[in-house]
């Protein structure tokens, strides 16, 4: 069995847009994006369009069950942006990936918050708690052997959380 510490962990930040397989992504090129995430190595090449119409999929927050089994994201997905901008998502992504020999695979998503802050998984692994800033509200979403659901629970608070951690184990 793996440990944590040998999990190989690459989010993809932004997709690149002037880059192909045969051709390295060059950041300082004009109207380029280049995915830069977990190693510090080039990734993803991305989708192969425009620049501007790139996949922003920024994650704010991230968290480990406490069974080692998941990694829960909290993405933006451009619902930080001003309306004006065309990369602009009303709301961000709740992510579910499975730990799978070492590696972090995608199984399920699920729409998140405005710009929405963190998240921790309850002490059973059994649920993801998601920091609504905008909304000002703890979210809580199902975890239930790879489905990722949005009960609807909510708290509700008096100001926008901005962190949210849980005890070291």
């Amino acid at each position: 069995m793996k440990t944590l510490s040998s999990i190989s962990l690459g989010l993809v930040l932004a997709s690149a847009a002037a880059c192909s397989d045969d051709t390295p992504c060059d950041p300082e090129a004009p109207n380029t994006i280049c995915t830069i995430a977990g190693s510090g190595e080039q990734g993803f090449n991305g989708n192969r369009g425009p620049a501007t119409k790139a996949a922003l999929y920024v994650p704010q927050d991230t968290a480990i069950s406490p069974d080692g089994k998941w990694i829960g994201v909290q993405a933006m997905d451009g619902s930080n942006l001003t309306s004006d901008n065309p990369g602009r998502h009303t709301l961000g992504k709740v992510v579910l990936l499975a730990i799978r020999n070492g590696q972090a695979v995608k199984v399920a998503e699920a729409p998140g918050g405005e710009a929405a802050q963190g998240i921790v998984f309850t002490a059973d692994s059994k649920y993801l708690i998601v920091q609504f800033n905008v909304e000002k509200q703890l979210a809580l979403y199902a975890v239930n052997g790879g489905d990722l659901r949005d009960t609807g629970a909510r708290i509700a608070l008096t100001g926008g959380p901005s962190s949210l951690r849980t005890t070291p184990r």
